[in-house]
């Protein structure tokens, strides 16, 4: 299943995307290695008895799930962070330019998943 790839240039220079073995192969020519660090964690939760996704690693407290399968809180975790990741770069101080970042909150705020 493809996936949508969005990709972040900071001021900084510096290129975030949400990992994918595609992107890699895709960007790995131009942008060179790259330098992998976790968004979330998807782990089975015997509490809530299913998989679920902690946006921790990102400073948010939200936690998707429970879900049956680990494929669908990938696929969840997925949707959250293309909906979130700007208004979330935003907020760890990339953002120099606040109306961009306004505009990326507000984009972000659409399709909230429970």
């Amino acid at each position: 299943m493809a996936q949508e790839l969005v990709i972040d240039i900071g001021p900084d220079g510096v290129v975030r995307y949400i990992h994918s073995d595609e992107a890699v192969r895709l960007l790995a020519g131009v942008l060179g290695r790259p330098v992998i660090r976790r968004a979330s964690h998807v782990e089975y939760d015997n509490e809530r008895g299913g998989w679920c996704a902690a946006m921790s690693p990102l400073g948010s407290p939200v936690i998707l799930g429970p879900y049956e399968t680990r494929e669908e809180a990938l696929a969840r975790e997925h949707t959250w962070l293309i909906e979130h990741m700007p208004a979330l770069l935003c907020e760890q101080g990339r953002g120099t330019d606040t109306t961009h970042c306004e505009d990326r909150h507000e984009h972000a705020d659409h399709g909230t998943p429970e």
